[in-house]
């Protein structure tokens, strides 16, 4: 059994305690509460802390669509015990005791409770868009990302969000804007050390599929079909992170793989062993298929048509 509270805070009728629970952390006044813990919350200059037991209920998506007060407002969520999985139409998060993350208060979310024993209990920070330094499209790149708070900044915030919880009521009002500040001091430097870390993860990433596609390319040179399309599909990305991943190397997907191919024919052109094979052979095993396009592109390169190249490397010769 589990009593809900109303907007006013008074209670309703009582449901049943199933298996999961659902529950919108969307502002100060969450809705769902458990009949052991009401909600709790403290305020100063728009800061606000709540924390929200998740009692067993089964999930209701039509409950939850219609109780989610959806706030534009960015939210800490801190597990403080039991085990939380936030549902989204993109998938879902497992959190654990001491895991955060970070939420975008406008965007619909459903929490369900992993009872096992005890009760699942959230912490959630409410923070305004306009006290955190980064830019709205950085923080998305952030949300929905566990961040374990075992050390460092992430312990500090954790640490400070539980003592706002336990010791906001014997705080005077005045005092609490110190607080408020020192929370979002701490959240500033949690998602600024996130995000350069992301970036640097991003970038591994790409210097990573930068190497894998070129040997790709290097490997299906002679294939006529190689195109953006099918190097994308063999790195399993889009053929838009393709290009971004070119673009590294201030050269496109297209170009790159032509002057590769340049590269192999002109090898082939000055190769004794290979006088036998024609320019069209040369150029159609290397992926060539017009006669005129390579030799234009073959002359721009190396400043002469490539029968003229084996010429002069025969005279030389």
């Amino acid at each position: 059994m589990r009593t809900e509270l109303d907007s006013s805070g008074h209670h309703s009728t009582p449901r049943w305690a199933g298996e999961a629970s659902s529950w919108s952390p969307s502002g100060p006044e969450s809705r769902w509460s458990s009949q052991h813990h009401s909600v709790t919350s403290t305020a100063a200059e728009g800061v606000h802390v709540s924390v929200v037991d998740l009692s067993a209920l089964p999930p209701d998506p039509s409950r939850h669509e219609k109780s989610t007060p959806h706030r534009k407002e960015w939210q800490v969520i801190l597990v403080s015990d039991g085990h939380v999985s936030l549902c989204r139409k993109r998938g879902s998060l497992r959190l654990g005791p001491g895991d955060l993350t970070l939420w975008w208060g406008a965007e619909p979310l459903e929490a369900v409770a992993v009872v096992r024993e005890g009760t699942p209990r959230a912490t959630v920070l409410h923070l305004p868009p306009s006290l955190l330094p980064l830019h709205h499209s950085r923080l998305r790149e952030l949300m929905a990302r566990p961040l374990s708070s075992t050390s460092g900044v992430a312990a500090l915030l954790a640490c400070h969000m539980r003592d706002l919880v336990e010791h906001s009521a014997t705080v005077r009002l005045a005092q609490l804007a110190w607080l408020k500040q020192a929370a979002v001091s701490l959240v500033a430097a949690l998602l600024t050390g996130a995000t350069e870390e992301l970036r640097e993860e991003s970038s591994l990433r790409r210097e990573t599929l930068l190497r894998i596609g070129k040997t790709h390319i290097e490997l299906h040179l002679d294939d006529p079909s190689l195109s953006p399309t099918t190097i994308a599909a063999a790195l399993h990305i889009s053929v838009r992170y393709l290009h971004c991943v070119f673009q590294q190397d201030l050269m496109t997907v297209n170009r790159y793989v032509q002057t590769r191919r340049l590269e192999r024919c002109r090898r082939d052109l000055a190769d004794p062993e290979k006088e036998g094979l024609s320019v069209e052979v040369i150029r159609t095993r290397w992926g060539f298929q017009d006669a005129t396009v390579f030799s234009r592109a073959f002359k721009k390169a190396y400043g002469t048509t490539p029968g003229e190249y084996r010429r002069r490397l025969r005279r030389r010769g």
